[in-house]
């Protein structure tokens, strides 16, 4: 399988003792944040910031971006959710919408944009041939020791491949919208080896909010939701426009917060911390959990069209999720 996993040839050891003695680490914060949708100032955002202790809420919009973005991975504090209105966009809307809400700014005079996913993103075909939907639910179960590519997970399901029950119900359920919205916690430049560190806040459990998705649509997203691991990590998706380089990222090791937001889920709870190499401006795989893969300028067309009949002949499409808790 191929792997964006792109590193720096490692000094050797006497020189890089020396640099590090020598030239402390300092983090250069996103120089002048701002938001957009599709080039709407601020755009379709929601604003979160840590308003008792422990205690994440929604703050007003007017609240300055680079205080919510001035934490790092000991420390996120607040955060910034792009398409902030994605549990109400329906299927239907998600599809047509060729709209991305994006997170822009400098680091060392170089733009970085990070920025929401459409349906046509997900759709995208990826460098190992799969989708992005299949490859982020199949990377998110490999992760836990889930074989989503053989009918031996789910016997009761036949020959049926389990993958394309998941990723039916998945879709049924408006999972895309609701993994599509990085909430962008802090994107920070090491000032000595210019590497660039992206936090994405997020669940540090996600089986409970996946579990639901699933069971929502009917008899077979409860028997795939049955088979879930517990706990589950994996953060949402962002695309990353940096250097010339487009890619999407996401990561499947979260670490504590020591924050919530009071939901169900425990929203914000674990953080996700990313890493771009400074040399490339290419992210660093294979370590931490971090993926990634390149993103196509122009994504192959949605396979949801073919999906459809097959939904309702294994009566995924039955009914809708409500809402999820703010």
């Amino acid at each position: 399988m191929t792997r964006l996993n792109w590193r720096r040839p490692a000094l050797p050891l006497a020189a890089a003792v020396v640099l590090l003695w020598n030239v402390p680490a300092i983090a250069g914060p996103l120089a002048s944040p701002t938001t957009d949708t599709d080039g709407v100032s601020q755009g379709d955002i929601l604003k979160y910031d840590v308003v008792s202790p422990g205690m994440l809420g929604l703050v007003a919009l007017g609240t300055d971006n680079a205080t919510l973005l001035a934490g790092d991975a000991v420390s996120p504090g607040g955060h910034i959710e792009l398409f902030g209105s994605s549990e109400s966009v329906s299927n239907a809307a998600y599809d047509a919408s060729t709209t991305r809400t994006s997170l822009r700014g400098t680091l060392a005079g170089n733009e970085i944009v990070l920025s929401s996913l459409t349906a046509a993103d997900w759709a995208t075909t990826v460098s190992t041939g799969q989708s992005l939907l299949r490859q982020w639910l199949l990377d998110a179960a490999s992760a836990h020791g889930v074989d989503l590519e053989t009918a031996t997970v789910l016997p009761l399901l036949g020959s049926v491949v389990p993958i394309d029950l998941v990723e039916a119900a998945f879709i049924d359920a408006q999972g895309r919208q609701r993994f599509a919205d990085p909430n962008i916690a802090y994107v920070n430049r090491d000032d000595f080896s210019g590497d660039v560190t992206i936090g994405l806040s997020g669940y540090l459990n996600a089986h409970d909010e996946i579990s639901d998705l699933l069971s929502s649509t009917g008899l077979f997203g409860s028997i795939i939701a049955t088979a879930l691991p517990d706990p589950i990590q994996v953060s949402e998706v962002v695309r990353v426009d940096y250097l010339g380089n487009s890619f999407y990222l996401y990561g499947l090791l979260a670490t504590p917060t020591g924050l919530t937001a009071g939901d169900a889920y425990d929203s914000g709870s674990g953080i996700f911390n990313l890493t771009i190499d400074g040399a490339t401006g290419l992210p660093l795989t294979g370590v931490d959990g971090i993926r990634a893969y390149p993103a196509s300028t122009v994504p192959e067309p949605s396979a949801i069209a073919l999906l459809a009949p097959g939904l309702v002949a294994f009566g995924i499409v039955t009914h809708r999720r409500p809402p999820r808790p703010a």
